[in-house]
């Protein structure tokens, strides 16, 4: 019986020790880029957005965008546990943050009362003088080596040394980096006369001017799709596609580098790049089911697509063009350009009024050109 107690014991003592053991050999999960934090962010804004609208079926408000204090300081915080330097820029903090970061938000095109999510990286990126991250908290990451960090925020132009440090921004609130639009398919010219096609045509995004025979790039999703979620053979059809809605929000983030001069010990902003996130959400107009003889409110699911600036990973091109931007006395940049949203069918007809006029777009906005005379 002694024995056989104390086998039982022992393995109890393993069982409890096995799990701590297993833990301590499981692999650390991948650190989440700042991109996915950030991206993250604007989908469950947009979808908070439009999910109200379904709901409430009432007019979109531009500022709806002002109650997302919550998920605006949930995003920071998430990004300074995975071991990033963030802050929300807000109108409150704007000078103190300016002067702390030393460098100047207006060359970053920041309004002083807006709200945003700002996150810099250098070579000396290790959060340890940084109050405002929680590194001895960090979760187990399995931290992919960038390689060395002086040659990742240096640049050597004609013999000269120049260290950077990169910086993301991207608005919390609506701004001209967050744009939203309700638009209402009673719009489109003659859309009685479409009712049987409305369903084949594909939402698609361009930048670019584009003629009837060409169908833009970057096909975000059909409107069956963005309509509601069912499958393509359900015997639903939408009763008045007149009375759709399409909300759609596109959000910026830009990439920056700024240049040290190391004469007063401030950041001058060089150079930026860009991306965009544009989702779509349809809602609206009643489905008839034969099946069951009853309407069903239509309520589609979100879908998004992400367009680059062109140079945005060719980062020895960015690092000499900012350089040299700081040697100018300018700021260089390299947008995604306007996003253009349209309607297209298979046979390449735009919009069905046979034009190549989009539905509506949303208009990127650059820095102006700032000169500086505080280089010498």
């Amino acid at each position: 019986m002694k024995k056989l107690i104390a086998i039982l014991l022992s393995c109890m003592m393993l069982v409890s020790i096995s799990p701590a053991v297993a833990a301590e050999d499981a692999p650390a999960e991948p650190k989440p880029t700042v991109e996915e934090i950030l991206n993250d962010f604007h989908q469950k804004a947009f979808a908070a957005e439009s999910a109200n609208e379904c709901e409430t079926a009432a007019a979109y408000s531009r500022s709806s965008s002002s109650g997302n204090d919550s998920l605006v300081q949930e995003t920071v915080d998430t990004l300074n546990a995975a071991g990033y330097e963030a802050y929300n820029v807000t109108s409150s903090n704007y000078d103190a943050l300016e002067t702390e970061l030393k460098t100047d938000f207006a060359s970053m095109g920041l309004d002083p009362n807006g709200s945003y999510i700002i996150v810099i990286e250098d070579e000396d990126d290790t959060n340890s003088n940084n109050p405002n991250s929680r590194v001895g908290n960090l979760p187990a990451y399995d931290l992919v080596d960038p390689g060395d960090s002086t040659n990742k925020f240096r640049y050597t132009y004609e013999g000269v040394e120049y260290r950077l440090r990169r910086i993301y921004l991207t608005a919390a609130t609506e701004s001209d980096l967050r744009i939203s639009t309700k638009f209402e398919f009673s719009k489109i010219r003659n859309i009685s006369d479409y009712v049987a096609d409305i369903l084949g045509t594909t939402l698609s995004l361009g930048i670019d001017a584009i003629a009837n025979k060409y169908v833009p790039g970057l096909p975000l999703s059909s409107i069956l799709g963005l309509m509601v979620d069912w499958a393509t053979d359900d015997p639903l059809s939408i009763l008045d596609p007149e009375d759709v809605i399409m909300y759609a929000a596109t959000c910026w983030t830009r990439d920056y580098f700024q240049v040290k001069n190391t004469a007063n010990d401030t950041w001058y902003t060089a150079h930026y790049v860009s991306y965009a996130v544009s989702s779509a959400r349809c809602v609206g107009g009643y489905v008839y089911n034969p099946d069951t003889n009853s309407y069903v409110f239509a309520g589609g699911i979100e879908h998004s697509v992400t367009t680059y600036s062109t140079c945005y990973d060719d980062m020895e091109r960015r690092k000499s063009n900012a350089v040299q931007a700081f040697l100018g006395g300018y700021t260089n940049y390299c947008c995604t350009g306007d996003i253009n949203f349209y309607l297209i069918n298979d046979s390449g007809v735009v919009n069905f009024n046979g034009d190549t006029d989009p539905l509506f777009t949303h208009k990127e906005t650059s820095v102006d050109y700032i000169p500086r005379t505080d280089y010498d």
